[in-house]
């Protein structure tokens, strides 16, 4: 082989392993400075509760009637994330959700900062906003011809930045066979939301 290939093909060769070991941190970094890992959220010790009475495992659930009751995971607030769970609220009048980039959590109803994503069965509804030991809301949203009673609800958020993308499922009505889940979406721009 000539010196001049051997060159170009040495310079080939170490151009692809430093792209690859590149990639390799990249990858690396991004899922430990944003999201937690399977192994963080699945301890014991992952989770931090405030009020109610939660039993763990999987799934986790929370037997008590408490307002305000939530459960909090101490792998630490992140820029972006992506969080998904399937809701199980057991009477019409009650809502549940998922908290986000929260902290100074305490006991209570709004008693964070932070963001929240919920349902409410009662009069099928979803709600997104934000909490500062207040509530405001940003979204409400009805769901035409969507179950309003108890059962389970499939919640999806991601966050990047300052936009929002959330997708909310209500159970299939019991009374009607050939019903099937409803689906609601929308997608929420908030600027300067992290500062």
């Amino acid at each position: 082989m000539k010196p001049r290939h051997r060159r170009a093909m040495l310079l080939l060769a170490t151009a692809a392993a430093l792209l690859a070991v590149t990639v390799f941190f990249v990858q690396r970094y991004q899922q430990s400075k944003y999201l937690p890992s399977d192994n963080e959220l699945s301890r014991a010790d992952a989770w931090l509760p405030f009020g109610g009475t939660w039993s763990g495992g999987s799934p986790i659930v929370n037997t008590s009637e408490e307002r305000g009751a939530k459960l909090v995971s101490r792998a630490g607030p992140f820029a972006d994330i992506k969080l998904e769970a399937d809701v199980h609220i057991a009477e019409p009048f009650g809502d549940a959700g998922l908290l986000l980039r929260t902290s100074g959590e305490e006991e209570g109803v709004d008693a964070y900062h932070g963001y929240y994503l919920g349902v409410r069965p009662v009069d099928a509804t979803w709600e997104f906003g934000r909490a500062d030991f207040g509530w405001r809301p940003f979204i409400r949203k009805s769901v035409p011809g969507a179950q309003a009673t108890a059962g389970w609800f499939h919640l999806r958020i991601v966050a990047l930045g300052c936009r929002y993308a959330i997708s909310v499922t209500f159970p299939k009505a019991e009374s009607v066979p050939a019903s099937v889940p409803i689906t609601s979406s929308a997608i929420i721009d908030r600027p300067g939301c992290l500062t």
